[in-house]
């Protein structure tokens, strides 16, 4: 009797031992399981982060491509207006700044330090002239003197800016008097003060002695 209360005593406290390791081991596979999810939701949650920041680069890259395109649809629309300027502009003239400009050089016009025009200058005005009247019919004409930044010494002129106002003075008068309607003309002087090239040159200053001649908006 004795000896089996002593072996059910046995197996009680093996079943009880049993019973704590397997309660062991559990646990250490619950922690392990519990970490194991701790560091997926980590991963996770970096992975969220990532993915937030890369549709955030790319809601930006979409923004500047839409920004892109419609710059690149305004210059398309620009260079399209200029083409068709351009085909309507004669030879030897430009556009700028939305205008037709074409000029000739002072050596054309007239003598050094002169406002008187030259007999080579006619041929050249007339040109001018008969462009004017076939592409820009009741068009406002600029025409506007320019000079280099040599100072005035043995002319009668006061300075560069008299004299380039009267040399422009002396085209728009003959362009009136062989057909240009002087409704359309302007005439200004700019001297010195507008230069296209370096005064520090002989031939920049050359450049720079000119006669404009500009067509005003709008252009059609």
């Amino acid at each position: 009797m004795m000896k089996r209360s002593m072996v059910k005593a046995g197996l009680v406290i093996l079943s009880v031992l049993m019973i704590g390791g397997c309660c062991d081991k559990f646990k250490k596979q619950v922690d392990q399981l519990t970490l194991d999810k701790q560091d997926l939701q980590a991963q996770l949650n970096q992975v969220k982060e990532e993915l937030d920041s890369k549709q955030a680069d790319l809601a930006n890259c979409q923004d500047k491509l839409s920004e892109l395109q419609g710059k690149q649809s305004s210059l398309e629309k620009e260079l399209e207006a200029a083409r068709k300027l351009a085909a309507k502009i004669p030879a030897g003239w430009e556009v700028k700044k939305g205008m037709a400009m074409t000029s000739l050089s002072d050596a054309i016009l007239f003598d050094p330090g002169k406002a008187k025009l030259k007999s080579s200058a006619y041929a050249k005005l007339n040109r001018i002239i008969a462009q004017i009247n076939a592409k820009f019919p009741g068009k406002d004409v600029y025409i506007i003197g320019h000079t280099d930044s040599d100072p005035i010494r043995r002319s009668k002129w006061k300075d560069n800016l008299e004299l380039s106002l009267h040399r422009a003075a002396a085209v728009a008068r003959y362009m009136i008097a062989h057909g240009l309607n002087p409704k359309q003309v302007i005439v200004a002087g700019a001297g010195k003060y507008r230069p296209i090239a370096s005064n520090r040159t002989r031939a920049g200053k050359a450049k720079n002695r000119r006669v404009e001649f500009w067509i005003l908006k709008p252009l059609d």
